[in-house]
């Protein structure tokens, strides 16, 4: 079985207009990438945290005959962008493990000292320790589009879990909920121009 991780669209180097330095805000060109399937300390870690964080895992069986298509252009793909997506997953999980630490520890300074100001992330950022120096330098200077993004991403998140608690309603026979919310918000509360790099993404 092979783990593929769908990448957040804050980390998918098409939603940005200028791609972010990639020292600072790693970005990868896939959609999805797939683990080394030898077991590994790393990829058990990865996987882990993805699942922790909301992000989607999938666990396949490569050898299906229905996947012998997604598999040819999956290595097509990855072969034509250098075979690098391996080391983009693993800076992107650097740099997001570091971003949950920081949070925490904002989080934490809000608890114990009131409103975490600008002295409250300095001081959380101190205590981060092999997190990466790209997420020491990001305090205060996180990019509006990866904000925009992070909040889409978990709209698109919570539209999943209402379907899916739906879903389990309607097996146990309780019937549907009349306010379901649709499982995608509306192009009204997505961000201009994101939404411009999504119709592009979906005409190519």
């Amino acid at each position: 079985m092979v783990h593929i991780i769908e990448i957040p669209p804050y980390y998918q180097t098409k939603y940005y207009s200028t791609p972010p330095n990639p020292t600072i805000h790693p970005t990868t060109t896939a959609h999805y990438i797939a683990l080394d399937p030898t077991p590994s300390a790393r990829n058990l870690t990865i996987t882990s945290d993805a699942l922790s964080w909301g992000w989607r895992v999938y666990e396949l069986d490569p050898t299906l005959p229905r996947m012998a298509k997604w598999w040819q252009k999956y290595d097509a793909r990855a072969a034509n962008s250098g075979n690098v997506w391996q080391d983009d997953l693993w800076r992107i999980w650097q740099r997001e493990h570091g971003v949950r630490i920081l949070e925490q520890q904002a989080r934490r300074s809000e608890i114990d000292g009131g409103a975490a100001e600008d002295g409250a992330w300095n001081k959380a950022l101190q205590g981060v320790l092999g997190a990466g120096k790209w997420v020491r330098r990001m305090v205060g200077a996180r990019e509006r589009t990866e904000c925009e993004l992070r909040a889409w991403e978990e709209e698109r998140r919570k539209a999943r879990r209402r379907e899916k608690r739906e879903r389990e309603r309607e097996r146990r026979g309780c019937g549907s909920s009349p306010n379901v919310k649709p499982s995608l918000p509306t192009p009204e509360a997505i961000p201009h121009h994101i939404l411009q790099f999504l119709l592009q993404a979906t005409l190519q």
